[in-house]
């Protein structure tokens, strides 16, 4: 985990809930509502490089969620890398350690991701008989939401890590589509809209 000098700069604990690896019986495409801002030092500056940094301790969902937004930032040509590639869970951190790495790899910003509740919502449309007498049933639509925050960190001037950047969200799965893993679905389309406004804002740069 990140060394405790800069657990206070982070948005609390980050708990990255079981819900994500559950196993469902459908999914679909997702969308996102996030809100965000950038601190007026950080106007006009790009970072070519960012790590991303998921912290929990569970191993399958901390990789999952550095590698699906990585994919989703290399797909659309941004250069970012998984925390965990370059620092293996393994070691102990130190504040000396985490800006060795990130200086050897050529790391300009640091953006970390929080959980911050789950939910589902169900919607019930009664039975009821049409105009031509024609009997419809009762029928159940679910969705599920997640709620994120993300910080994107200057390190490129160590041991001072600043905040350029802080978001919140929330993600909603559209619909009854067949699902294979919510998880994905939600994260994807989180990473995506996390992208189009770092992108939006000059933040982040090809």
């Amino acid at each position: 985990m990140i060394s405790m000098k800069r657990c206070f700069a982070l948005y609390g604990a980050f708990i990255f809930a079981s819900f994500f690896i559950a196993s469902f019986l459908f999914s679909g495409c997702a969308s996102t509502n996030l809100a965000s801002s950038t601190d007026p030092d950080y106007v006009g500056k790009s970072f070519k490089k960012i790590v991303v940094f998921a912290d929990t301790t569970d191993l399958e969902i901390r990789t999952k969620v550095e590698n699906t937004f990585v994919q989703n930032a290399k797909d659309n040509n941004y250069n970012a890398v998984s925390w965990l590639q370059l620092f293996p869970a393994t070691r102990q951190h130190t504040d000396s350690s985490d800006d060795a790495v990130l200086q050897a790899n050529g790391a300009d910003g640091f953006i970390t991701f929080s959980f911050n509740g789950k939910g589902a919502h169900v919607q019930v449309d009664q039975a009821y008989y049409d105009k031509k007498g024609t009997f419809h049933p009762e029928e159940v639509h679910k969705s599920q939401w997640v709620k994120f925050d993300a910080t994107l960190f200057d390190v490129s001037h160590p041991p001072n890590w600043k905040k350029a950047w802080v978001a919140s969200s929330t993600s909603q799965t559209n619909g009854e589509s067949d699902f294979s893993d919510p998880f994905i679905t939600l994260i994807n389309s989180f990473s995506q809209k996390v992208l189009d406004d770092l992108s939006t804002k000059g933040l982040i740069q090809k």
